[in-house]
């Protein structure tokens, strides 16, 4: 506002109204930080930062949810407060690889994100996915429990045992045979694991039965 002062009666006394405009240049928006690394399936964690780029008008919430559990979880969500000065302080999100017992190799998963605020500018605001890797730690092997049984010629019989150590994508057919069926028979001929835990994860037993000759 301006008022003029004046020995001019005419003048003085005048009063001008002055409008201005100041322009805002915030802009709101929630910014996402670089992912530490790799999740692992033991047990690995990453993390990334969250912030906000301006004050929030009322409290903040930004959730969290994984496109694939069976490979990694996260935090549940971060909460930002509005008037306290603590909005513009990042806030971590922790991210946990998941196992399992497949050779599934590297999986690729993600992290998505929803935005919820009072604040109509900031309710809703879409952020991208944050993408993420959980490393594989399984090998696909058979495990024996012995590698030498003995048996003897009045017909004794030794036992071993077979499982694997991961669950397979297909069954798995596993043969035996004896390299010297006048000493010895093997039986059965072979074992099958299926997928799936209560097929694949438990042991199989294998009988290997001396046979009797006339040499000494």
């Amino acid at each position: 506002m301006a008022t003029a002062a004046s020995a001019d009666g005419h003048y003085h006394g005048i009063v001008t109204a002055v409008t201005f405009t100041n322009d805002d240049d915030d802009t709101a928006g929630v910014a996402i930080g670089t992912v530490s690394g790799h999740t692992s399936e033991g047990g690995a964690a990453a993390t990334f930062d969250v912030s906000l780029a301006t004050d929030p008008a009322s409290p903040v919430t930004v959730a969290f949810s994984s496109s694939d559990t069976s490979e990694g979880t996260v935090i549940p969500s971060v909460v930002f407060a509005s008037g306290d000065g603590t909005w513009n302080v990042s806030q971590a999100v922790t991210v946990t690889g998941m196992d399992d017992f497949t050779v599934d190799n590297d999986v690729a998963y993600a992290i998505e994100i929803a935005v919820t605020s009072v604040d109509g500018n900031f309710n809703g605001f879409a952020v991208a996915d944050v993408a993420v890797i959980n490393d594989d730690d399984d090998t696909a092997s058979v495990a024996v429990t012995a590698a030498r049984v003995v048996t003897d010629e009045g017909g004794g019989v030794a036992t071993f045992t077979v499982k694997l150590a991961t669950e397979p994508a297909s069954a798995v057919t596993i043969a035996f045979a004896s390299n010297d069926t006048g000493e010895g028979t093997v039986s059965p001929a072979s074992v099958t694991f299926g997928s799936g835990f209560a097929a694949w994860g438990e042991e199989q037993n294998v009988s290997v039965t001396g046979v009797d000759d006339t040499a000494d």
